[in-house]
């Protein structure tokens, strides 16, 4: 196919609709060959135009599910899980600065389901303003996948695609917001460059965020991702069996027993060392010597 590529819009129109070919076939598996027939039949604005972009975007988002040799099946789980989210609280008046879009940022990924999303409260400096955490879908490994979002409010400029692209140290993914989208229009070849991705949010209706560039992956430091991870979300990794769990603090006062944690002290000196168990370790971690529960 040669026709033109979708835009980010007309994937996401297109993925809505693929989705409800699948549940009008009542959610079983439905051929991929067959799925572009039916939306070529029934949207012919996009008949011969390549669509490799928007089935894409379905996966991603969970509204289906590819298995090879099977074809698109709709992920009924994953869409339950997206509907029960909870999502923050939007504030009701408008004090006219950047963290009022914070909420709404947060807001959008967390609509997509199967993560999770902090934003910055207030003046805490070397952190993101917004940070989204989302798992894979691999039953073999648990991987987690960070993202962080640079907002500005009344435009952009290099130094804030400069600043968004700082965080590419401790995330996966990195964005920057505004509610300029002619300043984002206008950086977009340096944010490719850079691999960082760009939004615009509507200033008169923050719910409307437009997703004008996605960032490509990249690797991040392994140590800025696990303490962010720690310090933003309270998640760590079994030191036993790898898998991703959030830690619990001990209270006596709510009898609250906090997470097993082992304690031990490093080669070249400087803080200890924790590592932890989920909880179902906890009975083979407790054998070790020096483990004691994690308190405020």
């Amino acid at each position: 196919m040669t026709g033109k590529y979708l835009s980010s819009d007309e994937a996401m129109v297109v993925a809505e609709k693929a989705t409800q070919i699948v549940k009008a076939a009542g959610g079983d598996f439905v051929k991929e060959q067959a799925v572009i027939s039916k939306i070529y039949d029934t949207m012919p604005q996009f008949r011969g135009r390549p669509l490799w972009k928007a089935l894409s975007l379905a996966i991603d988002k969970h509204l289906l599910k590819y298995t090879n040799y099977r074809g698109y099946s709709y992920d009924k789980a994953a869409a339950a899980s997206v509907a029960g989210t909870s999502l923050y609280e939007l504030p009701k008046k408008d004090d006219g600065k950047e963290h009022h879009f914070y909420p709404f940022v947060a807001n959008w990924f967390l609509k997509n389901g199967n993560c999770q999303a902090q934003f910055r409260k207030g003046r805490e400096w070397g952190i993101p303003d917004v940070s989204i955490v989302r798992g894979s879908s691999s039953v073999e490994s648990d991987e987690l996948e960070l993202i962080t979002v640079e907002v500005k409010r009344g435009g952009a400029t290099v130094s804030d695609l400069s600043q968004a692209y700082r965080y590419s140290k401790l995330a996966h993914r990195c964005y920057l917001a505004s509610d300029s989208e002619s300043d984002l229009v206008k950086l977009r070849e340096q944010a490719e460059r850079m691999g960082v991705g760009l939004m615009a949010i509507d200033s008169k209706d923050p719910n409307q965020i437009r997703e004008l560039l996605g960032p490509p992956r990249s690797e991040p430091s392994p140590i800025s991702l696990q303490e962010h991870l720690a310090n933003a979300f309270d998640l760590v990794p079994c030191c036993l069996c790898g898998v991703w769990f959030e830690r619990i603090y001990a209270s006596k006062k709510e009898s609250i027993q906090g997470t097993t944690c082992i304690v031990r002290k490093r080669a070249t000196g400087g803080p200890d060392v924790c590592r932890y168990a989920c909880p179902e370790c906890e009975e083979v971690f407790r054998l070790v010597k020096g483990v004691r529960p994690l308190r405020w």
